[in-house]
């Protein structure tokens, strides 16, 4: 699998806390010898927090492969998840919402 990054938002001010919290999002590009390879959806996404506390960095980390059949297509669920600062624990569930639509 291979992964791009389409951008990250700091959530630092936001949460008002003193640790660094930052959300990173990445479109995913399937491999064509990878056992679950759909040609119809190659594109996926990676949503990755990283918080660091005393020095120490911890990450959650979700990644929904599958997503679209295009690049114009899965950058638009980025682009939509990035401006309302979806964190991993609700990629999934915000996914299923928007496909709804």
């Amino acid at each position: 699998m291979k992964k791009e990054l389409f951008g990250y938002v700091d959530l630092k001010p936001r949460l008002k806390c003193e640790q660094a919290v930052v959300v990173e999002y990445f479109i995913t590009t399937n491999d064509i010898d990878d056992k679950n390879y759909d040609s119809k959806k190659p594109y996926g996404i990676e949503v990755i927090k990283k918080q660091t506390v005393d020095g120490v960095v911890y990450k959650e980390i979700k990644t929904v492969n599958h997503v679209g059949e295009s690049a114009d297509t899965v950058n638009r669920l980025l682009n939509i998840l990035h401006r309302n600062e979806v964190t991993p624990i609700c990629v999934s569930d915000v996914l299923t919402d928007l496909s709804a639509i």
